[in-house]
């Protein structure tokens, strides 16, 4: 009896392990938080693509002759296709081609799983990037790229070029897992401008930073929407602020109300629409211990602006003051764009309805 008990003992400990682990595992690779679930594929960007170690920026532009470049099958370790025992950067490069009602879509890009950081470029421009390189280097091997696409930064109808550089420290490096394609969510909210991809960010807090004119040229480059600990900025905690400078056409006239969608933010935030603060449920105070959570960074942020706010064929700005008190920051998740009410309240319903059947 006394063997019969020490060995199920043990199995309730096997037990207790395993399930910590798997607890662990699965904190550990939360990844991007845009894990679109009603989503069809448009474009595979698995299979073979062009593939050079070392490393120049000039190689992420559209027109980079890359015909010398040796193949390499993705996803796979660069280490099991001829590059063993390779640790530094390397650069892959693909064409492809959109679809031309692709431009009426709401696009991502899936990369899988990266060993250990990565930039990624369409048709020259930055769209994404996890970890930090050297020499503030900072893997992000665990998190799951899945990169907004902006219609600003492609060609639908014809021909794209994408190009990720990948630095890698010690063992398997490269595009190693994962599925590997450009995406569009099903049935998505119909937008004006789409704000998704890269904005400015800075930690702390000034006043002044909520002004249109204000200069951040000087601040870092983040993408929205992801946490921000992704993204070079892993243990911050307390208040950062995010902009972004965007021009809109006018499709509306000014008696339109519009919707201004952030998403999800954790913990909290507060919006300037060139300069002025919008309406909103909770505010960031000094006093920290005035702070109301109660849970926000499970709701969508929106915010109802008469049209006349936003000055047509112009620059406009959005300043996000955010408050994270713990844990994940950041704008991390949802639709970031500008939508028409009436869009928007219909989208709404839909959703509803689905809910309920």
């Amino acid at each position: 009896m006394k063997i019969i008990s020490k060995f199920a003992h043990i199995g309730h400990v096997y037990t207790h392990i395993v399930a910590i682990s798997i607890l662990i595992l699965l904190l550990s690779t939360k990844g991007y938080g845009q894990n679109i679930e009603h989503k069809h594929e448009v474009v595979d960007l698995s299979g073979t693509w062009k593939f050079s170690i070392c490393d120049s920026l000039a190689w992420a532009k559209r027109g980079f002759d890359d015909d010398d470049w040796d193949d390499i099958t993705v996803p796979s370790s660069w280490e099991d296709q001829g590059y063993h025992g390779y640790n530094g950067t390397g650069w892959y490069r693909r064409s492809f081609r959109l679809p031309a009602t692709s431009a009426e879509k709401i696009l991502w890009l899936y990369l899988g799983y990266i060993d250990d950081v990565d930039e990624v470029f369409v048709n020259g421009r930055l769209v994404g990037f996890s970890g930090n390189f050297p020499p503030d280097f900072q893997s992000a091997y665990n998190a799951l790229r899945i990169y907004p696409l902006p219609l600003t930064d492609l060609n639908p109808g014809g021909e794209n070029v994408i190009a990720v550089r990948v630095y890698d420290k010690r063992l398997a490096g490269g595009i190693v897992k994962g599925e590997q394609g450009v995406y569009a969510e099903k049935n998505p909210l119909p937008l004006i401008t789409d704000l998704r991809g890269v904005w400015k960010f800075r930690t702390g807090d000034k006043d002044v930073w909520k002004q249109k004119n204000f200069d951040d040229s000087q601040w870092t480059k983040i993408i929205v929407p992801e946490e921000w600990e992704d993204q070079g900025f892993r243990e911050y905690d307390g208040v950062a602020w995010y902009r972004k400078t965007f021009r809109i056409g006018r499709s509306f006239d000014d008696n339109t109300q519009l919707v201004i969608n952030l998403g999800k933010t954790d913990d909290i935030e507060e919006l300037y629409l060139n300069g002025e603060l919008l309406n909103s449920k909770r505010r960031i105070f000094k006093d920290r211990s005035k702070i109301e959570l109660h849970g926000a960074y499970k709701e969508q942020s929106t915010y109802f602006i008469d049209a006349q706010k936003i000055t047509p064929y112009s620059n406009n700005t959005i300043a996000v003051r955010v408050y994270d008190k713990k844990g994940d920051g950041g704008i991390y998740r949802g639709t970031i764009g500008i939508s028409r009410k009436d869009n928007y309240v219909k989208y709404c319903n839909q959703k509803e309805n689905q809910h309920h059947k």
